[in-house]
């Protein structure tokens, strides 16, 4: 098995050392922003150096991401905001459909509709709404791949 290092610190080393004793691993390589340390690292492990990532070859089977802790950080962050945007979306979308159904809500209500039923109702109604940009969301990523593709080379 082949693998690379990507990020050459402190974890980058420990990574190196493990991977280079492991029977059947080759380590394929070591990427990192500074290209001193990252040969140096290269050099007592007899690999290749990449100063980016796109250079790793196609051929191979693993990598190890030793980012320094800041950056990990920054995007538990990030994932949290987009939890926080997304949770935010649901809620309006939600508050968007019972306020359009107000009246209907309130003549079941009247009608005799138990709370559960009321529920029901609104979580579907939800529900479909959901469904709905789930499966409006593949063609809307394809169309946008090519272009991500054509930037990222």
């Amino acid at each position: 098995m082949k693998a690379v290092v990507i990020g050459a610190g402190h974890m980058g080393r420990y990574h190196a050392g493990k991977l280079a004793a492991c029977k059947g691993v080759e380590l394929a390589g070591v990427v990192d922003a500074d290209p001193a340390r990252a040969a140096e690292l290269a050099t007592k492990h007899g690999c290749p150096v990449f100063s980016n990532y796109r250079q790793i070859p196609e051929k191979v089977d693993a990598a190890v991401i030793a980012v320094p802790t800041s950056v990990g950080y920054g995007a538990s962050f990030s994932g949290l905001a987009a939890l926080l945007m997304a949770t935010l979306g649901i809620y309006g979308v939600m508050s968007y459909f019972v306020r359009q159904r107000t009246v209907e809500l309130g003549t079941r209500m009247a009608l005799g509709a138990s709370r559960r039923d009321l529920v029901a109702l609104v979580l579907g109604g939800g529900l479909k709404l959901s469904l709905a940009g789930v499966t409006d969301l593949p063609p809307i990523v394809r169309s946008r791949v090519p272009a991500i593709a054509r930037r990222e080379s």
